[in-house]
């Protein structure tokens, strides 16, 4: 089940986001699915579950961590202390791009949930064309903490159908939005922000994030038509969430 890792590289955006490279005997995964890593702390070894960022088709394995408890305060020195970790040979969870066709795909996150994302983007996105158009709706508290804008941009440079929306919420940076994502999902004109309106007949939404956005996002778009999506829960949501 373990896979003892190679390290390779550990590159420290701030004092508190980071991530690290590093090679394992895994099996192939779906874009969106995490890992369990498992390291060793005082004789005990602790398991933490991290979403992959890179390619299914990539030989080096990389993880978009935010620094925020005892596992992840080790692996942010990970260089220095030498320390062994391992991931699981097969990958978990089910936050996947759906199969089925969709007009519009909502991909909305925050903080260090836009990795999974990232993965998929870098995954042969859309090759099916399920989905007509796509928006990402991505909230860090500073701009700085986007570390990896340039390289979604560059991305989605190649498509003509997805447009990346960014919310800061501590500091006005101009051409972006400077309120919390949620201010603006309880508008009933969506157009005039992102193009288009949820469309919950039509349309899939995916949140990867912390509970709160997952819960508040939810709960806005279920009161617009809550009979509706009680029923069809399923087929207009997917989410994943980051503690």
């Amino acid at each position: 089940m373990w896979e003892k890792c190679i390290f390779i590289k550990l590159i420290k955006w701030s004092n508190y986001l980071f991530s690290i490279k590093f090679k394992a005997d895994i099996l192939k995964f779906i874009p969106g699915q995490f890992t369990i890593l498992r390291i060793k702390i005082r004789n005990n070894y602790i398991n933490r579950f991290y979403s992959y960022i890179n390619s299914y088709k990539s030989k080096i394995l990389e993880l978009y961590i935010h620094k925020s408890g005892i596992v992840s305060n080790i692996l942010y020195n990970i260089d220095k202390n030498n320390k062994i970790f391992y991931v699981t040979k097969k990958s978990y969870g089910n936050f996947i791009l759906p199969n089925k066709k969709y007009n519009t795909l909502w991909m909305i996150s925050s903080g260090t949930g836009i990795g999974p994302y990232i993965s998929m983007l870098k995954s042969d996105f859309n090759k099916n064309n399920n989905f007509k158009y796509v928006k990402i709706l991505h909230s860090i508290r500073y701009i700085k903490d986007f570390v990896y804008l340039y390289n979604i941009k560059k991305i989605i440079n190649n498509y003509n159908n997805i447009e990346l929306f960014i919310f800061v919420t501590k500091e006005n940076i101009k051409n972006h939005f400077n309120k919390r994502i949620t201010y603006f999902l309880k508008k009933n004109n969506l157009i005039k922000y992102f193009g288009r309106n949820i469309n919950i007949y039509n349309d899939h939404i995916m949140i990867c994030g912390n509970i709160n956005i997952i819960n508040d996002v939810i709960n806005i778009i279920k009161n617009k038509n809550i009979d509706y999506i009680n029923k069809n829960y399923k087929n207009i949501f997917t989410f994943e969430k980051y503690y």
